[in-house]
C-alpha cells in the first residue's frame, strides 16, 4: 500500500508542478511535437537512405516482437534516464534535457511512419497504444527535470533529486511492455 501512495503523491506533485510552471510544460510539449515532426520529415526527406532503411528495419523488429523488442524498449528508457540525469548535474547543461527529449521524440516519429510504411494496422495500433504514451512520458520527464533548480550535483545526488523522473520512466516502461506484448499482440492476432 505504501508504494501505491508514493505513486499517487508523485502524480499529485507533478500535477502541482504543471500548475505552477505552465510555460515550462508548454515548452517541453513543443520540443516533443517538434521532435515528432522532424522525425517524420527526416524519414521522408532521406527516403531510400540510411535513416529510412534503419527505421524500416526497426519497424520489422518491432513487428517480430520477442526479446529483442523488450531489450530495445529497456535500453531506450535507460539511456534517456541516464542522459536526463547527466544533463542536470551541471548548471551549464541544465537545458540539454529538452534536446534529449527532442531526440527521443524524433525516433518515435520516425518509428511511427516506418510502421505505417510496413503495415498500416501496426502503425495505427502503435500510435494509439504506445507512441502517445511515449510522448507523454518523455514530455513529463523533461518537465520534471526543468522544475528542479539548476545547481551542480554529484551523480548520486542527481539520482536522488530526480527520483520522479525514474518513477515516470519506470511506469512508462511497464505500460509499454504490457501494451506491446499483451494488447497489441492479441489485437494483431485477432485481426
Amino acid at each position: 500500500m505504501g508504494f501505491i501512495h508514493y505513486i499517487k503523491n508523485t502524480v499529485y506533485d507533478i500535477g502541482y508542478k504543471i500548475c505552477a510552471y505552465k510555460w515550462r510544460f508548454i515548452m517541453c510539449a513543443v520540443f516533443c511535437v517538434a521532435g515528432i515532426a522532424c522525425g517524420i520529415a527526416f524519414f521522408y526527406a532521406f527516403q531510400y537512405g540510411w535513416w529510412y532503411f534503419n527505421r524500416c528495419e526497426f519497424a520489422n523488429k518491432l513487428m517480430a516482437g520477442g526479446f529483442s523488442a523488450f531489450l530495445l524498449f529497456l535500453l531506450s528508457y535507460l539511456v534517456l534516464y541516464l542522459i536526463l540525469i547527466l544533463c542536470n548535474m551541471l548548471k551549464e547543461t541544465y537545458w540539454l534535457c529538452c534536446v534529449a527529449t527532442f531526440i527521443a521524440c524524433l525516433y518515435v516519429g520516425a518509428t511511427v511512419v516506418a510502421l505505417f510504411t510496413v503495415s498500416v494496422i501496426w502503425g495505427v495500433l502503435f500510435v494509439i497504444l504506445i507512441a502517445l504514451e511515449d510522448i507523454a512520458v518523455y514530455c513529463m520527464s523533461c518537465f520534471v527535470c526543468l522544475c528542479e533548480k539548476p545547481i551542480c550535483r554529484k551523480f548520486d545526488e542527481a539520482v536522488r533529486d530526480f527520483h520522479q523522473v525514474g518513477i515516470l520512466l519506470a511506469l512508462g516502461f511497464i505500460y509499454k511492455i504490457v501494451a506491446f506484448f499483451v494488447i497489441m499482440k492479441i489485437l494483431t492476432a485477432v485481426i
